[in-house]
C-alpha cells in the first residue's frame, strides 16, 4: 500500500524534513510505503520554464493527474503557495540565479517578466487540481459537554461596542450580480467595447457545459473608493483601528482592492507608507492618520524580505512578514480579547473590520454578534461540526482569477458565445473591477450528496447557507432542489438560510453541544471553518479536513497555512522552528484508517488509533522545554511507538524503534537542543538547497542513525 505526500513550500517542507523519516520507518513496519511528490512553486514553475540544468523535465501537474486517477488513492498534501505575480517573480528570479533553468529564451523572456503573469501556476493551481469532490472539514466531539441554559454564555468576554464590522451596500459584487444558467456546452469569450465600437478580448474560448451556473458582477470604482474613504475616515474620527480583510494572494480580486486602499490612504495620510501592505502587521491608531491591519490568509506568503523580489522593492512588492494569523482567525482572536485588536503602542483598542464584499461581511457580523449576546464558547460545548464547502471543478471565488480583470477603459463588458447571442452585457468604467464566476452541475451534485451523506451519518439535517438576494444562489438553491427531487430524497431533507442567519443558527446550535451540517460555497468554507475552529479552542487541532476523489480515493488537507510564512521566517532567523505538526500528524492517522478500510486490515486500523493515542500524549505532556517542532516529532515517534509496545504485541520492527528511542533519549534530545540559534542559511526561500535544510532539519545524528537502520521487518505475529 502507497500514500502520495505533496511537498509544499516554507514552514510545512521544512516539517516535512524531520517528520518525514520518523512516519515512513514506523509505516514501513505495516507495509505501507510514503511517496512524495514536490509541488512547491518552485517544481510548478520549472515544470512549465522548460527542461531544468539537470536536463530533465519534470512536471507535477501531471503526476499529480495521473495518482488521482488511481482507483483509492490516499493523498496528503500540506498548506500550499497561492502565488500571485509578485511570487511568481521571487521564485524565478530565484531559479534563474540558481541556474535551474537550462533553456537560454526561456531564461530570457523569465528575466524580463513580460511573461510572468501568463505563467499557469499563479493562485492555488495545487487545491483546484486536488479538490475533485466535494472539500469536508470535520470537528469531532462525540461528547460535548452540557450546560444549562443560564450556563450557555459562560465566561463571557466583554465586547467592545464600538468593534463593528462595515461592508459596501452598494456597487459591490453582491449589488451587481447578474446570473444565468448554462442550457447547452458552448465557448464564450469575454469582451471590452469601447466608444466607437473597439473591442478587446479580455479572455477567449472559455468552456461551459450544460448545467452550470455563472455570475456576472462589478465592484464599481468609484462605490469602493468612496466607502473606503468614509469608512478609514469614521475609524480616524472614532480612534478605532481599522483591519482591512482581504485574501489578496489568492484572490485577484482582492489584490486590486488593495492597489485601491493603498492609493487611497496616500492621498489622505501625511505618511505615504501609512497603509502597512505587509497584510500583518497589527492594527494601531494615528491622530494624523489610519494605519491599516490587513488579515489575509496567506498574507505573509506574499513573500519574504524585499531583499529577495527581483529588482528594487516599490511599497507594493515589500514585505515584512511576521506571526499573524488567517482572515478568520484574525476576527475569532479580536473576539477572544473582548472585540479588541493588539496595537502597536503594545495595548488593545477596537477595531473597524472592513470587509468590501456584503455576502461575507454579514458572516463576520452575525458571528460578533452572536458572542456579543451570548459570550464565549464554554470548554468541550461544541458537538460535531461537518462543513461541507462547494469546491469541485475550481467552483466560485477561487476559480475565478482567470476571469477577473480590472477594467482599462469606459466601455461596455460582454460575454459572448461562439455562436448566438450575448449571454451578459453591462456598461463599466474605467478601474471597475469585473468578475465571472461559476459552479459547474456535477459539483454542485458532488457537493449535496456529500453534504445529505454526512448529514445521514450525523442523524443532522443538512442545512444550506445561501443568500437568496443574490441571483446566483437563487439558481444554485434551484439545481439542489431539483437534484433532491431527482434522487427521491425530501425538501425537508435540506434547509436553505441566508449566510447571516445560517450562522447565528449554527452557533446556537453548536452552544447546545448539538451536531450539525453546514453546506457552503468555497470561499465561505475557509471563513467559516476557520471562525469556528478557532473559537473552539485547543480542539481545533483535530479538524479532519479532506476530499473524496473520483476513483474513490481520498485527499486528506493539512490544517490551514496562515502562519507558514512566519514560522518560516523565524526559523531563518533563529534557528527555531515552531511549526504546529499536530494538523500533519491527524492527516496521517486519517490516511492510515482509510489503508485500513482499502485492505481490510485491522493492524493498520491499530496503526491510526496509536498515532492518535501518541497525539493526545503529546499534547498534554510535552516537557515545557520543547519549543522546536524536531523535538516535538521526536516526543511523538517515542510515543506512538511506545503505544505499540503496551497495546500491540508481537511488533518486533516498532519495538525496536522504541527501545532504541527511549535508550538514546538524553543523547537525541542533547543533539536536537544543541543546534545554535540564530540566523540559518537554506539557499534560497523557494528553492532552497535540499542538503542544508536536511542538515538543519535533521541535527541529531543518533537519531538519524536509528531510523536510517531500521529494516521493514513486516508484521510478525
Amino acid at each position: 500500500m502507497r500514500l502520495l505526500y505533496c511537498k509544499t513550500d516554507e514552514s510545512p517542507r521544512l516539517s516535512w524534513y524531520s517528520w518525514s523519516p520518523i512516519v515512513r520507518a514506523i509505516a514501513r513496519q505495516f507495509g505501507i510505503e510514503i511517496d512524495e511528490l514536490d509541488v512547491s512553486l518552485a517544481a510548478l514553475v520549472l515544470s512549465v520554464a522548460g527542461p531544468s540544468a539537470a536536463g530533465s523535465a519534470y512536471h507535477p501537474q501531471t503526476c499529480l493527474a495521473a495518482a488521482i486517477a488511481e482507483p483509492n488513492a490516499i493523498i496528503i498534501k500540506p498548506p500550499c503557495i497561492g502565488a500571485n505575480a509578485n511570487q511568481a517573480r521571487a521564485a524565478v528570479a530565484e531559479l534563474l540565479r540558481a541556474g535551474a533553468i537550462a533553456d537560454a529564451d526561456v531564461r530570457n523572456a523569465l528575466e524580463i517578466g513580460e511573461v510572468i503573469p501568463s505563467l499557469p501556476v499563479l493562485g492555488s493551481v495545487i487545491n483546484r487540481q486536488l479538490r475533485q469532490g466535494a472539500m469536508i472539514r470535520e470537528l469531532r466531539n462525540h461528547k460535548p459537554t452540557r450546560y444549562a441554559p443560564s450556563e450557555m454564555g459562560g465566561a463571557s468576554p466583554f465586547i467592545d461596542p464600538n468593534t463593528v464590522v462595515v461592508s459596501m451596500d452598494e456597487g459591490g459584487f453582491a449589488e451587481t450580480e447578474q446570473s444565468v444558467s448554462i442550457s447547452d456546452k458552448q465557448f464564450v469569450n469575454i469582451e471590452l467595447f469601447g466608444p466607437g465600437g473597439k473591442g478587446r478580448v479580455l479572455a477567449a474560448h472559455i468552456e461551459l457545459l450544460a448545467g452550470d451556473i455563472c455570475s456576472f458582477s462589478f465592484i464599481r470604482k468609484e462605490c469602493l473608493r468612496s466607502f473606503l474613504r468614509e469608512e478609514f475616515d469614521d475609524a480616524e474620527g472614532r480612534g478605532l483601528a481599522v483591519s482591512l480583510q482581504l485574501k489578496r494572494t489568492v484572490l485577484k480580486a482582492d489584490e486590486y482592492i488593495s492597489v485601491e486602499a493603498s492609493e487611497i490612504n496616500d492621498q489622505r495620510a501625511l505618511d505615504p507608507s501609512s497603509l502597512n501592505l505587509d497584510d500583518t502587521s497589527p492594527a494601531t491608531r494615528s491622530s494624523s492618520r489610519v494605519e491599516v491591519t490587513r488579515g489575509t490568509n496567506v498574507s505573509a506568503r506574499s513573500g519574504q524580505s524585499s531583499a529577495s523580489q527581483s529588482g528594487p522593492p516599490n511599497k507594493m512588492e515589500s514585505f515584512a512578514p511576521s506571526v499573524q494569523p488567517s482572515t478568520a482567525r484574525l476576527m475569532a482572536d479580536a473576539i477572544l480579547r473582548g472585540g479588541r485588536v493588539p496595537l502597536v503602542d503594545g495595548s488593545e483598542g477596537p477595531a473597524k473590520f472592513v470587509i468590501p464584499d456584503s455576502t461575507y461581511g454579514h458572516l463576520y457580523q452575525a458571528v460578533l454578534d452572536d458572542f456579543r449576546i451570548f459570550g464565549a464558547l464554554r470548554p468541550g460545548q461544541i458537538g460535531a461540526v461537518t462543513i461541507v464547502g462547494l469546491t469541485k471543478d475550481g467552483a466560485e471565488e477561487y476559480g475565478a482569477n482567470s476571469t477577473t480583470f480590472r477594467v482599462s477603459a469606459d466601455g461596455c463588458v460582454r460575454v459572448l458565445p461562439d455562436h448566438g447571442a450575448e449571454i451578459y452585457i453591462e456598461r463599466a468604467y474605467t478601474g471597475d473591477i469585473w468578475r465571472m464566476m461559476k459552479v459547474s452541475a456535477s459539483a454542485l451534485e458532488v457537493w449535496c450528496e456529500a453534504a445529505l451523506q454526512k448529514a445521514d451519518e450525523t442523524g443532522t439535517q443538512a442545512i444550506f447557507l445561501l443568500d437568496l438576494d443574490r441571483p446566483f444562489h437563487q439558481l444554485i438553491r434551484r439545481a439542489v432542489t431539483d437534484h433532491l427531487v431527482s434522487r427521491g430524497r425530501a425538501a425537508r431533507e435540506a434547509k436553505f438560510m441566508n449566510i447571516a442567519d445560517g450562522t447565528r443558527f449554527a452557533f446556537q446550535e453548536l452552544r447546545g453541544g448539538n451536531g450539525i451540517v453546514l453546506a457552503v460555497g468555497n470561499l465561505l468554507r475557509d471563513f467559516l471553518s476557520e471562525l469556528i475552529l478557532a473559537l473552539a479552542g485547543e480542539r481545533k487541532r483535530l479538524v479532519r479536513s479532506y476530499s473524496v476523489l473520483p476513483g474513490g480515493g481520498h485527499v486528506f488537507e493539512v490544517g490551514t497555512g496562515g502562519t507558514a510564512p512566519s514560522t518560516f521566517h523565524r526559523f531563518i532567523a533563529s534557528g527555531i522552528l515552531r511549526w504546529d505538526p499536530v494538523y500533519e500528524w491527524v492527516a496521517f492517522a486519517e490516511a492510515f484508517r482509510c489503508c485500513a478500510r482499502y485492505q481490510h486490515d485491522d493492524q493498520l486500523s491499530m496503526l491510526a488509533e496509536g498515532l492518535e493515542a501518541a497525539i493526545e500524549q503529546v499534547r498534554h505532556s510535552t516537557p515545557a522545554a520543547c519549543v522546536d517542532t524536531r523535538e516535538v516529532h521526536f516526543w511523538l515517534a517515542k510515543h506512538w511507538t511506545g503505544w505499540f509496545s503496551r497495546h500491540q504485541a508481537g511488533l518486533a520492527g516498532v519495538d525496536a524503534i522504541h527501545s532504541a528511542l527511549s535508550e538514546g533519549e538524553a543523547e537525541i534530545l542533547a543533539e536536537l537542543r544543541g543546534t545554535s540559534e540564530g540566523p540559518v542559511d537554506l539557499g534560497g526561500y523557494y528553492y532552497p538547497n535540499g542538503q542544508l535544510v536536511e542538515a538543519c532539519m535533521r541535527p541529531s545524528r543518533h537519531l538519524n542513525k536509528i531510523l536510517e537502520e531500521c529494516v521493514p521487518l513486516g508484521k510478525l505475529t
